[in-house]
């Protein structure tokens, strides 16, 4: 985890992004058990690629709890905590220096209408407390390093996400957005 310009950033090392409960957390095991011919299968990263493929975001059950996955693309994921029970992880396939100030700006104030229609939704059931966010490859001990932990109201989530690109020749991005509200 880190923070540039003001902005706070979930590293990643080439796996989805997973937020769960920390209580979960101390059972997922990441890529340990790592096996090339089966990898989707034996680890904890394996399921988590796999629920994600084809798809954005998906759910998956880890140690009796529901979590989310992050898909797409691999990269660093910003975060942003709008009001409580409301979050904001933006993707932004280039870095924040090359986004332009009036998207910055959103990202920053978290304007859900200037990131457009959502192209695919999702409904979760979260127990309240303290969620990690952090890369799926990660394992024991490294979430709790590397995550970022995020408090959240227990009950029901709609996660909606978006997808911008602006093509401006070398000031050019691609923004893949979660917007999770509680809505129950």
């Amino acid at each position: 985890m880190r923070e540039e310009d003001g902005l706070l950033w979930v590293e990643t090392y080439g796996g989805p992004h997973v937020l769960m409960h920390e209580e979960s957390a101390k059972t997922w095991r990441g890529g340990i058990g790592f096996n090339p011919s089966d990898f989707l299968t034996t680890t904890n990263y394996g399921r988590a690629c796999t629920a994600v493929t084809g798809r954005y975001a998906a759910s998956i059950e880890v140690a009796g709890r529901e979590a989310l996955v992050l898909g797409d693309e691999p990269g660093d994921r910003m975060v942003r905590q709008i009001a409580s029970g409301q979050i904001v992880v933006h993707t932004p396939l280039a870095r924040p220096a090359s986004l332009t100030a009036e998207f910055r700006n959103a990202l920053c104030v978290g304007e859900r209408s200037a990131f457009g229609k959502a192209e695919e939704t999702l409904e979760v059931r979260l127990e309240g407390g303290v969620f990690l966010l952090f890369d799926s490859v990660d394992w024991d001990v490294r979430p709790f390093e590397e995550a970022l932990p995020i408090e959240l109201g227990g009950g029901l989530y709609n996660v909606e996400v978006t997808h911008v690109t602006r093509c401006n020749g070398q000031d050019g991005y691609r923004l893949l957005s979660y917007w999770l509200h509680r809505v129950g």
